[in-house]
């Protein structure tokens, strides 16, 4: 079972829409993208944090783990983003806990 306290913060989910793309001031096609689902409760996890130097330029790399119900949402993939705290995190990992249908383990990162 979930423990409520937990699911404390807030959390959006976004999807890329298929096939839109908006052209940027410098030319750059970015993806547009449109909200999922909104206010889905969740436990929010540090999981590491990194440094990343490509081509001479400095990046960082947070990872978190996101817990929702497994009922939040409808099925989530790797080419969607969680937005939390004013911050846009790739997923990159849904795991379905303990195979139970009661709590989905979202592993996001940002990279800055």
């Amino acid at each position: 079972m979930v423990q409520a306290g937990k699911l404390r913060h807030k959390l959006s989910i976004q999807e890329s829409t298929s096939g839109s793309l908006k052209s940027t001031d410098t030319g750059e096609f970015l993806p547009v993208w449109t909200t999922y689902t909104s206010s889905v409760w969740c436990s929010v996890n540090p999981v590491s944090g990194a440094e990343i130097f490509r081509e001479d330029q400095r990046y960082t790399l947070n990872t978190l783990q996101f817990g929702i119900r497994y009922s939040s949402v409808k099925p989530l993939n790797q080419g969607m983003r969680i937005v939390y705290g004013g911050n846009n995190y790739d997923i990159t990992e849904v795991i379905n806990a303990d195979f139970r249908n009661r709590l989905l383990m979202i592993t996001g990162e940002l990279v800055t």
